[in-house]
């Protein structure tokens, strides 16, 4: 049996931990690895963060992390890794191929490595004094990524209509930027809706983008995003 993984702690107030997550290596569905390694916020590589929804607290998965060592994990995120793992965006592939160092034998960054930032394994969720400190942080880890990954998991029917929606409220942003060069705070309204082509605000399709947000935790985490990817994860 495998000893758990035990947190160190960071050395200053600036640091935060990033996941060195590995590739599988015969078979897709072998046990999940990874390296967890401390960085300064001043001096971060590229990275991505993700989104999730923690669901229930069964910690029923576990990663191996530092050569073995186990740590329990939600199957949710379990999902979200087994699913990123491997496959990394070109643009972020020719970056981390520029870094010296990294985790093969020559000293190397593997180009199937990637490097991910995850609530859940990057903060010790039993140091009460750590989460809050982390929290503090959490505007600069999102706003500091390459991308923000929502792991959306299997979803369901409200997915296509909430991202839908999402996808159309982006379009008009970029619209009303583009011709005016900012973005003017409004009054919701009925009528401002019918001449965007929105939903009325008590319409099923945005309640179920509001149960959507909310169930995702992604409403404070937007207010941080450069630029959201839900699919080539």
């Amino acid at each position: 049996m495998a000893n758990s993984y035990q947190y160190s702690p960071f050395p200053d107030m600036n640091s935060i931990r990033l996941i060195y997550l590995e590739p599988w290596r015969r078979d897709p569905d072998e046990p999940l690895r990874c390296q967890l390694r401390t960085a300064s916020l001043d001096t971060l590589p590229p990275y991505e963060a993700i989104s999730y929804a923690w669901g229930e607290p069964i910690f029923s998965r576990e990663i191996l992390v530092d050569g073995g060592l186990e740590l329990a994990i939600t199957p949710s995120l379990g999902g979200a890794l087994q699913r990123m793992r491997g496959n990394v965006p070109l643009g972020l592939r020719n970056s981390l191929q520029r870094m010296r160092r990294g985790i093969s034998r020559r000293g190397h960054l593997s180009s199937s490595v990637r490097i991910l930032w995850a609530d859940a394994i990057c903060i010790n969720q039993q140091d009460i004094d750590e989460r809050s400190r982390q929290v503090q942080s959490m505007r600069k880890i999102y706003q500091r990524a390459s991308r923000v990954l929502v792991w959306l998991d299997s979803g369901g029917p409200e997915v296509p209509v909430a991202l839908g929606l999402i996808d159309k409220i982006i379009v008009l942003r970029q619209e009303e930027l583009a011709r005016t060069g900012d973005i003017k705070v409004e009054h919701v309204s009925a009528v401002r809706n019918e001449l965007r082509r929105l939903p009325n605000f008590d319409s099923p399709d945005v309640s179920i983008l509001r149960t959507f947000m909310v169930s995702l935790s992604l409403s404070p985490q937007l207010l941080f995003v450069k630029q959201i990817d839900s699919e080539n994860l």
